[in-house]
């Protein structure tokens, strides 16, 4: 139990039955009315649907409702000049963000990163991206970036390459709010596929109690696969000792072998009635056989 100007009360639970599931509530009390509007802005959150379906074989990905901004946006209206008060627009127009990583290919040294927005003018929205992303790569490279087009899976999608053989992927699927943003043409047909459900997605496999990190009336879900995770380090260990040369510090640094047995792992964050719910479940019997 504990008492704060805002904590009124905590309480930790756990159980196990074929998995760890932990929760830790925390009852809050608003204190003034802008503590009153935040939390009343982060009822009936729902994280993005995309989530769950992000391919299989990714590593880690989090998912966010981000409507909260703008039911909480009279909250910044104290925002007066030109630049803060379009950004905050664009915010208002964003419903969700999913974010994830897993292992490439091994055509760039880098992992496939991909995210999936969900705006209320995802053509805006998209069209913005696209300004931000080529303002910052002509500042990084002192020559602005030449977009190029091409449908992927059937989907419109803008894409610049590096020397590295990493891009930057804006994919902007039809009939739909969301907009793909992924380093790799494999890692936008794989969104794309797993999305429309061609592809398994990353809760198909999931036991009932980690799968429940997915279900919609959540402000924030996220998930960890150790042995794709293990994988990823693994190209990552590969890039270095490439460039650099072998390191046994490094080695022993990322030992996934180890990390290999911790198997599955997902967590949560609901609000609702004055209640933070955060929650966890972890299955180490998907990492037993490595």
């Amino acid at each position: 139990v504990c008492s704060s100007d805002l904590v009124d009360s905590i309480a930790i639970g756990q159980s196990y039955d074929k998995q760890i599931v932990s929760a830790l509530g925390v009852a809050v009390s608003s204190r003034s009315d802008n503590q009153t509007k935040l939390f009343s802005a982060l009822e009936g959150a729902s994280i993005p649907a995309s989530l769950a379906k992000l391919p299989s074989d990714t590593a880690f990905a989090f998912g966010l409702d981000t409507r909260f901004i703008a039911k909480a946006s009279d909250l910044l209206a104290s925002l007066q000049d030109q630049q803060s008060a379009a950004a905050l627009q664009q915010a208002k127009d964003l419903q969700g963000v999913t974010f994830g990583v897993r292992n490439g290919d091994g055509s760039s040294p880098l992992p496939d990163v991909y995210l999936v927005f969900n705006a209320a003018n995802r053509d805006t929205f998209a069209t913005t991206a696209e300004s931000l992303i080529g303002e910052a790569m002509s500042s990084a490279a002192g020559v602005a970036p030449q977009w190029s087009s091409k449908d992927v899976d059937g989907t419109p999608t803008k894409f610049i390459m590096t020397m590295i053989g990493a891009g930057v992927y804006l994919s902007s699927p039809k009939d739909s709010n969301s907009l793909v943003v992924a380093s790799s043409e494999r890692a936008v047909r794989d969104v794309l596929q797993a999305s429309a459900g061609q592809k398994g997605g990353i809760a198909d496999s999931l036991q009932a109690s980690l799968k429940d990190s997915f279900s919609a009336a959540k402000l924030g879900s996220v998930y960890f696969n150790a042995i794709q995770t293990a994988s990823l380090l693994d190209s990552v260990k590969s890039s270095v000792a490439m460039f650099a040369g072998p390191s046994p510090e490094l080695e022993q640094a990322l030992n996934t072998e180890n990390l290999k047995r911790l198997g599955l792992a997902t967590g949560r964050i609901s609000y609702s009635n004055g209640l933070f719910l955060v929650e966890s479940a972890f299955d180490a019997s998907a990492g037993a056989g490595n």
